[in-house]
């Protein structure tokens, strides 16, 4: 057998094996059809039954309502208003009934108030004036109290600052003389000295004041004299070639001033004119130098108030240039020395200062001079 006919054979074979398969369905679909058939006759003979049975019930109920009444519309708006006028009917009752107890409720008030207008009010009124007389009498009793104790009261309040301050006094003494009995030498010695040391704060207090009042007067003319001897003597400093000495005079007479205003700000004085003396100098040094500094430059008189060897230098460079002598006019040189504005402070000795030289027992917190000071200042 060729390939050929081996295939033909194959397809022969397939198909008739689909045709088979197709039959058996077909065979199905026919058994399922008669069934389906056999169900809708059932299903019809039902339906016939459901229809006569429906019939039946209508022809049964069409004469039922023939034999009925006729209602028309006149029959229903009759029985409607006689519903309405029973429903009426029942309100009117319960209104007319809630009415009556309310009449039955004030009929017994006004039985009531009637029996207590007649019998009670009498009676109540004897009561009402039995506590009227009560409230009076306790009203006068009151006052009479009260009178009493407003006297009991006042003579208290003024007898208790006088036994207090009895009081005050006793216990003072009696705590005073306690303390002296129990005190040492050194406290005893203290306490006598108290008085001589507060008449001597008084007298130090007024010498303070007088040296302030001094100073001030003594710094006011040191500044009215600086300020006209640089108006009138630094105009003609204008040397050429001695820029750098003019520069140290002004530098070292800047910074004495300086230093005496600090030493009567550090004692507490107020100095005036400050303000126009550094002006004055710092334009009189604009004017005079100001084309001839570099930019470079820093002024000598910030170095000189922060650094005491360059203000040494200035004082020797002053020195060297008021001996050479004048270029046509003699100038004047200006030197001085710091001076201290108050005197040393020296420690007042008390009455029993020799006698507490030989005294063993000597405390060490013993009062000094230098002690006062520190507190008053």
């Amino acid at each position: 057998m060729t390939l050929h006919t081996c295939f033909f054979l194959l397809r022969i074979q397939i198909k008739e094996e689909e045709i088979n398969q197709l039959l058996f369905e077909l065979k199905q679909l026919k058994e399922k059809n008669k069934k389906y058939h056999e169900r809708n006759n059932y299903l019809k003979e039902e339906q016939l039954g459901h229809i006569r049975s429906l019939l039946s019930n209508l022809k049964t109920q069409d004469k039922e309502l023939e034999q009925k009444e006729i209602v028309t519309r006149d029959d229903v708006e009759a029985a409607m208003r006689e519903k309405w006028q029973y429903f009426r009917d029942q309100e009117l009752r319960s209104k007319i009934n809630e009415v009556e107890h309310k009449l039955l409720v004030k009929q017994a008030e006004k039985d009531y108030w009637l029996e207590y207008k007649n019998v009670g009010s009498r009676e109540h009124a004897k009561q009402i004036k039995l506590l009227e007389n009560d409230i009076h009498g306790l009203k006068d009793d009151l006052e009479q109290m009260t009178g009493q104790y407003g006297k009991v009261n006042t003579s208290t309040y003024s007898y208790v600052p006088l036994s207090k301050f009895c009081l005050q006094r006793r216990s003072e003494i009696l705590f005073s003389q306690n303390a002296v009995k129990h005190i040492d030498k050194t406290s005893h010695r203290e306490i006598e000295e108290n008085e001589w040391l507060k008449e001597e704060v008084e007298i130090y207090r007024k010498e303070v004041s007088d040296l302030e009042a001094s100073a001030q007067l003594l710094e006011e003319e040191n500044i009215y004299m600086i300020r006209s001897l640089f108006n009138c003597r630094l105009q003609n400093l204008k040397i050429s070639g001695k820029q750098g000495i003019v520069n140290s005079l002004m530098s070292c007479v800047f910074l004495k001033f300086r230093r005496h205003l600090f030493l009567t700000q550090g004692a507490g004085l107020q100095v005036q004119g400050e303000e126009l003396l550094s002006e004055d100098l710092e334009g009189l040094q604009c004017r005079d130098y100001a084309g001839k500094q570099s930019s470079s430059e820093v002024p000598l008189s910030c170095h000189a108030i922060a650094d005491e060897q360059q203000y040494s230098l200035s004082l020797l460079q002053l020195q060297v240039y008021s001996k050479l002598g004048a270029l046509g006019t003699k100038l004047m040189s200006v030197a001085g020395r710091a001076m201290p504005i108050h005197e040393e402070v020296r420690e007042m000795p008390s009455k029993c200062q020799f006698e507490e030289g030989f005294d063993t027992s000597k405390s060490e917190g013993h009062i000094t001079y230098r002690m006062i000071k520190s507190i008053f200042t």
